[in-house]
């Protein structure tokens, strides 16, 4: 390697700790300055930067004249809560001072530095400790042994005498109190030792400025300087102190000529050296830290807290800005060629691009309540892509400064954006493992799918995908297909089979560790090689052959560190790394006995590595941005093109680097045959498809694209748990035809070394914690008992069996006495129509309830979970789980007028939790449980599937807005998620807006909800309590507790509110005040909302239907009870009794009157045949 391979160019930041440190060189052309762990020398004329580095922590202090001395603001056996002045002496550098901040006292030490430039060595002078604050110590210019200090309620003259340093303070009188921020030297012509004549000002934050005389040690006047008003006021004697609002001064420097004072408001202002008028002044964005009037008296240089440099022309009264830097560490960045442009993203909340040629700012985004985090240039279009920790993806034109499009798929922090080379697509992934998938073929983009953990699509609404929904994907036909809860999908099309879905072994722990190692960064090799580089959790470096998954080589001890950045170069080198807070340059090849070079400069972890377009330069982020020189020439002088032909492009792509990944299942080797991988370790998949690019074949389709529809999960059939992506990254490379090639295609491979365009998206992802490698983890039940659990099955239906011909039937079945207390919202009742209808094991009974005749729809063979009628009660959905044999549980579509199922619907896995229709009955809602976590939008008019998405946590009921059929609302853990459905044309999506419970419940499930009148939504939660919603700031406004144990079922009508839970009680409650409530926000009280009845019932509610005044009902309970309520009355009725648990024997009375069942729940019940009642039950206890 060439020794240095990098060379430090320019550094793009300025403070670190603070920054109030800059100054002049005694020629006034070079500003130096502290940039974190680098002290920085910038020419002024010609932005030429020169660096002394060393320091590995940030400083906070500068002071130079011929020498530069620097301090670490963390010293050896001292920790620096504050920042602490450093000083040299004037005109000579033969005395140094310097504050060692401690808890109590603090030391001040005096070095001789004369002979640092003779190369002789810095001794202690003299030591002392001191009570008093210190803000600002100067020494002054006439004589190197004298010192001055101030402080918060101090000024102090220092005196090195006889090897002792000693100090006295200066009698303030009335201004003892105030809080002393900077202090400066009036300087003279003659520097004499006399002490007479020399005086020195002193600011505060009060806005005093106080002239001291040095040789009496005294006061010699006190003038405050008063806000700007429209026509500048003089600044005042204000001889009383705290006599209204003053300037807060944070520096002052004074000249021969002029004063100038940098303030706490912004502003730089200058000053006659009476203080008689304000001459010039420039207002800054933030508090000005620092001002310096140079040597020559021309320029004055100022800082401020916001991290930004200028210098300011007295005599043009023109501004210049020197730096600007982000106020926090910068997260990621992106270069887009093109334009030579470089976005950023920082903790300081702002999103900022630069000019790579000048390094200079050229926009600056800013979101007050969001960080952003991750960040990506369109490859074609003066468009940048950003995404924030809250989930949103936002789109921005650069050329006019405008927000183009908002999306807002996710709801946890984005890890992963890129584009595809060509343009045409976007991707972006976030921490609860979600995948989306945009079209960015028109200005405003728009989502073409969303991939949650489960795999499912939202917009093309199954594990399965038909053509018609897939339009946009590049391919005319094509087919998405899922794996269940494993982390894999497939994609087919008709015209290219994708070739290859390859999941690879990267844990390289101790096989005796039970915790798994996990990728850390990864990113292709460049063309040809056919590579993928991995970091490690155990500080490793794998390269792995892209084809087969074999390890071609591995590197131990990258960094002290987890690798947290890599980068290739473009010719395949060399290679970037970044670790802990150095970077390292390596031979790709691993040729030699030492293959790489570190450099240091960053002060905190390196967040992003990677080569400048042109191989040219280095960029890496972290503290800072610095730019490096490549000092390595690309091998050949022939520049390198993109073979897309898309400008600015790379080949590959530079990866994007993200944060960390987090999860991924453990693999099982037997389960993937002819895959060689390494046994028993975390995994890392990525797709692989042998795809022409789309530039080298005119209107050939983009076959990988439809890969990055996936959220990657396992192809080999485990049931781990759940995949967070933490990186997408899409590359084109160019892969020889014998890789192209898949053995399972059964192609033999070809012997020609012609490269082949093929198209890579790589997902990535982490073990979480408590996952081992024997086992995967299931998914946890949630704790609400509103969550539908099947009943357990002894036995199985037989393979196959014959129905006898209609009208043939030797049995027929007459009645069903029981109901289902198992089910959840498993009863309906219309009371306009008087339909009713409840479910018992895999029938639906529909009962008149005049003459109690029964009449029995089957269709179902499993246990039902849950049924849903439609306003109009014309439709009846029922949901049961899967059949032997299905991979989908099954809804039915029911005729209410004839009893017929018109369709069956598939789409959920296991079970359907909760349904709902729409206000207009033209829409129907399912919501998978726990197992499933999806939500599914239905048509009713075709029984076709809209639109479908996966739920990052598991959801226990769903509602429709009665005002708009496009809005609906689900609640679960510690949440509830507004709905909104959105069509252009065809295509159907949702979009979701999280509104957390309140915080005052602590961690709660919300389990049941209804909407009530006037924009009021009413949820229940598992600890006992009621929220009342504003649906339309969507936002808690109220809480009150409702109940000693979870409520399960809300029934709202009018002004009234009734809930069930699982203390066998239901509950009205008068809510008539609450609408006027509504309008107080959260200043509402919930004593206006009443208890009007309570009635106890026998069991658990599970379900409940009412009329629209809630005067009477049915309510259905875990006991197998459904009872008629009537509130008027005061009265409750069985309705529908039954066994709670399973039957074991039947007998029969001799006259075949009565019979008589009994059951594991413990009861014996007396039944009378002619009316189908219970007539006497017996109940043994705990048997």
């Amino acid at each position: 390697l060439p020794d240095p391979i990098l060379r430090l160019r320019t550094i793009i930041g300025f403070g670190g700790c603070s920054t109030r440190w800059v100054l002049w060189t005694q020629d006034s052309s070079v500003v130096v300055y502290p940039c974190h762990a680098v002290i920085v020398a910038l020419h002024i004329h010609t932005g030429e930067q020169r660096f002394f580095m060393g320091h590995t922590d940030k400083r906070v202090l500068l002071a130079a004249l011929s020498l530069l001395c620097s301090s670490l603001n963390t010293p050896i056996h001292s920790l620096s809560p504050s920042p602490a002045p450093l000083c040299s002496s004037q005109p000579l550098p033969q005395l140094c001072a310097r504050l060692w901040p401690r808890c109590s006292p603090s030391m001040v030490v005096v070095w001789n530095t004369a002979q640092v430039t003779r190369g002789g060595e810095v001794a202690v002078l003299a030591k002392a400790h001191t009570d008093v604050d210190i803000q600002a110590l100067k020494i002054a210019f006439f004589d190197d042994t004298r010192m001055v200090s101030c402080g918060r309620a101090s000024v102090r003259l220092w005196r090195l005498k006889a090897g002792f340093l000693r100090s006295c303070p200066v009698a303030l009188g009335q201004f003892q109190s105030l809080e002393f921020t900077d202090l400066t030297f009036e300087e003279t012509q003659e520097a004499e030792r006399d002490l007479q004549g020399h005086t020195l000002f002193v600011c505060s934050s009060s806005g005093h400025v106080l002239e001291l005389d040095y040789e009496s040690v005294c006061v010699r006047s006190v003038r405050r300087l008063l806000p700007t008003r429209p026509q500048h006021c003089p600044g005042q004697e204000q001889p009383a102190c705290g006599a209204g609002p003053g300037i807060a001064i944070n520096s002052i420097s004074i000249s021969s000529a002029f004063c100038a004072t940098g303030s706490e408001d912004g502003y730089l202002r200058l000053w006659p050296r009476d203080f008689s008028a304000v001459v010039l002044e420039a207002e800054h964005e933030a508090a000005v830290s620092c001002v310096c009037i140079s040597p020559d008296g021309r320029r004055v240089l100022s800082s401020t807290a916001a991290g930004s440099l200028g210098c300011l022309d007295i005599a043009s009264w023109g501004y210049s800005t020197l730096m600007r830097s982000h106020g926090d560490s910068v997260l990621a960045f992106s270069i887009q060629g093109l334009w030579k442009h470089m976005a950023t993203v920082s903790q300081d909340n702002t999103i900022r691009v630069w000019d790579l040629s000048s390094m200079q700012q050229l926009y600056d985004f800013t979101a007050a309540d969001e960080t952003p985090c991750a960040v990506a240039f369109h490859p074609a279009q003066h468009l940048l892509a950003c995404g924030f920790d809250s989930g949103t993806v936002r789109i921005f034109d650069l050329a006019s400064s405008d927000l183009l499009v908002e999306h807002r798929q996710h709801h946890t922090v984005i890890t992963g954006l890129t584009f595809t080379p060509d343009g045409k697509f976007m991707f972006s992934s976030c921490l609860q493992g979600t995948l989306a998938l945009y079209s960015c073929t028109e200005q405003k983009s728009h989502v073409l799918r969303v991939l949650g953990k489960e795999g499912k699509g939202r917009s093309g609404g199954s594990s399965i995908l038909g053509g018609k929904e897939g339009k946009g994907l590049g391919a005319p036909e094509h087919w998405l297909e899922g794996k269940g809860s494993t982390p894999c999908l497939k994609v087919f099309t008709q015209q290219l089979l994708v070739s290859q879905l390859l999941r690879v072994d990267i844990s390289t722990l101790d096989v005796n560790c039970r915790a798994l190692g996990s990728a850390a960064r990864v990113c292709f090799a460049p063309s040809p090689r056919g590579e993928l580089l991995v970091s490690t959790s155990a500080r490793k470096l794998l390269v792995l052959d892209v084809r087969t998954g074999r390890l071609v080589r591995e590197v131990s001890g990258v960094h002290k560190l987890c690798c947290s950045s890599l980068a290739p170069s473009r010719d395949g080198r060399y290679l970037l790394t970044a670790g802990d807070k150095v970077l390292k340059v390596w031979d790709y090849q691993m040729r030699f006995d030492v293959n790489f070079q570190v450099f240091i400069g960053h002060s905190e972890p390196v967040r992003q590595v990677a080569f400048s377009p042109d191989q040219q330069h280095v960029l890496s982020v972290g503290d800072a941005i610095f730019l490096w020189d490549f000092l390595a020439a690309p091998e050949g002088s022939e520049q390198l093109k993109d073979a897309c032909g898309s400008p600015g492009q790379t080949v590959p792509v530079p990866p994007l680097s993200s944060a960390l990944c987090l999860a991924v299942s453990p693999v099982h080797p037997a389960a993937c045959p002819g895959k060689e991988l390494l046994p028993g370790k975390a995994t890392i998949g990525f797709v692989w498809g042998k795809a022409p690019c789309p530039a080298q074949q005119q209107g050939a389709s983009f076959p990988s694209l439809q890969l990055l529809t996936s959220s990657l999960r396992s192809c080999c059939g485990s049931t781990g748990c759940s995949l967070p992506l933490s990186l997408c990254v899409c590359v084109c490379v160019d892969v020889p035809t014998e890789r192209a090639t898949s053995p399972g295609l059964g192609a033999a491979p070809s012997q020609e070394h012609h490269p082949q365009r093929s198209c890579f998206l790589l997902c990535l992802a982490e073990l979480r914690e408590g996952s081992t490698r024997a086992q995967s983890q299931s998914p946890i039940r949630p704790d609400s008992y509103r969550h539908f659990t099947p009943r357990f099955k002894a036995s199985q239906l037989p393979q196959s069996f014959s129905s006898p011909p209609a009208g043939s039937e030797v049995l027929k079945l007459k009645a069903v006495m029981g109901y289902n207390g198992n089910g959840r919202g498993n009863m309906v009742w219309s009371p306009d129509t008087g339909f009713f209808a409840y479910t018992c094991g895999c029938i639906i009974v529909v009962e008149d309830l005049h003459s109690g005749s029964q009449s029995h729809w089957l269709g179902h063979t499993e246990e039902i979970s849950v049924l849903a009628i439609s306003h109009n009660a014309q439709v009846l959905a029922s949901a049961s789980g899967r059949r032997n044999g299905d991979s989908h549980c099954q809804i039915c579509i029911w005729n209410i007028q004839d009893g017929v199922c018109t369709a069956n619907l598939f789409h959920h896995q296991t079970q359907v939790q909760a349904m709902a229709f729409s206000g207009d009955d033209r829409l129907l809602v399912t919501l998978g449980d726990y197992n499933d976590q999806s939500l599914a939008l239905w048509d009713t008019c075709n029984l076709q599937l809209l639109a479908a998405t996966g739920l990052s946590q598991p959801a226990h009921d769903v509602a429709f807005s009665p005002s708009s059929p496009q809005e609906l609302v689900c609640v679960g853990k510690g949440a509830l998620m507004f709905w909104l459905l959105e069509q252009q044309g065809a295509d159907v999506s949702l979009k979701v807006h999280r509104a957390p419970a309140p915080a005052v419940l602590g961690p709660v499930e919300l389990t049941c909800v209804c909407y009530g009148a006037e924009a009021l939504l009413y949820t229940g939660t598992n600890s006992g309590h009621i929220c009342v919603w504003d649906t339309q700031h969507r936002h808690c406004f109220m809480t009150w507790e409702a109940d000693e144990g979870e409520i399960g079922v809300l029934v709202c009508a009018h002004n009234r509110l009734l809930s069930g839970s699982n203390t066998k009680r239901i509950r009205l409650w008068a809510a008539a005040a609450v609408p006027e409530l509504r309008l107080k926000g959260p200043c509402a009280r919930s004593s206006s909302v009443l208890l009007e009845h309570e009635m106890p019932l026998d069991g658990t509610i599970v379900s409940a239907a009412f009329d629209e005044s809630l005067e009477m009902g049915i309510v259905g309970t875990t006991a197998g009870t459904l009872w008629y309520i009537n509130w008027a009355e005061s009265t409750s009725i069985r309705l529908i009794s039954g066994h709670r648990s399973k039957v074991t024997a039947v007998g029969f009375s001799p006259d075949e009157t009565h019979c008589a069942t009994c059951g594991e729940d413990g009861s014996v019940r007396l039944w009378s045949l002619g009316s189908m009642e219970l007539v006497v039950q017996f109940q043994v206890l705990n048997q």
